[in-house]
């Protein structure tokens, strides 16, 4: 006799195998089907889905963007800040993308995957910074 087995995550989070009693993955089949020939005991093993921030800086080399928590993807309603720092010689004008602001320091709550760019202008009260290697073109974790 067999038996088919399905398993439906909740919001946010995707199927991610079957399990035996002492957590061994069994199977990453979706639906499952089992032959019994005997008791058995089979879980299905879930994980939250994360999102990735891409934050991209314009033109490139004259300012830095951090983030934090810095991290490679982020889970549902979790809460990033980013916060843009101009050279020497630049100003920060804004963000751009999915969000919209003038602030240099900005709050994001992650409900999906962002892209956000940081833009930057030339100060005309100030020499600009010469450096062209201490700023990638974009700044995204691996």
């Amino acid at each position: 006799q067999t038996v088919t087995l399905s398993a439906s995550p909740y919001f946010a989070h995707y199927f991610d195998s079957w399990v035996n009693k002492s957590g061994t993955v069994i199977s990453k089949q979706k639906p499952l089907t089992v032959t019994m020939t005997g008791p058995k005991t089979i879980k299905a093993k879930f994980k939250q889905t994360t999102y990735p921030l891409v934050v991209s800086i314009e033109p490139r080399n004259v300012g830095t963007v951090a983030r934090n928590p810095k991290k490679s993807g982020y889970f549902f309603g979790e809460q990033v800040t980013v916060t843009a720092k101009p050279k020497v010689g630049y100003v920060f004008m804004g963000w751009s993308g999915e969000v919209s602001s003038a602030e240099n320091q900005i709050f994001l709550t992650m409900n999906g995957s962002k892209s956000i760019q940081a833009n930057f202008a030339p100060d005309g009260n100030r020499p600009q910074a010469t450096d062209e290697s201490s700023s990638p073109v974009q700044e995204q974790d691996p």
